[in-house]
């Protein structure tokens, strides 16, 4: 989710990606397959996570991070992530 700088070199800068509502208000996963630090900004405002695991060795699967959301659009904003690509999911828990 980081630019790619001319020359191969990978910005620093956080990504963020855009997520259409959920269908129902209620507690959802959000996993990363690498280190990094993970925000969800929704109307306006941070969301406080409710839970939080990491894994090591685990392949494909590094941090995961749960937030109470409701049924309405939300960002998820990312950040010291050391790996040159990422792979992320979001689940419902519920």
């Amino acid at each position: 989710m980081r630019a790619r700088l001319p020359g191969g070199g990978v910005s620093s800068a956080p990504g963020s990606a855009g997520s259409p509502a959920p269908p129902n208000s209620g507690t959802y996963k959000i996993t990363l397959s690498s280190e990094g630090w993970i925000d969800v900004v929704q109307n306006g405002q941070f969301v406080k996570s409710t839970a939080f695991s990491g894994a090591q060795g685990c392949d494909g699967i590094r941090k995961s991070v749960k937030f109470d959301l409701a049924a309405q659009p939300f960002t998820v904003e990312l950040s010291s992530v050391p790996a040159n690509s990422i792979r992320l999911a979001i689940t419902g828990t519920n």
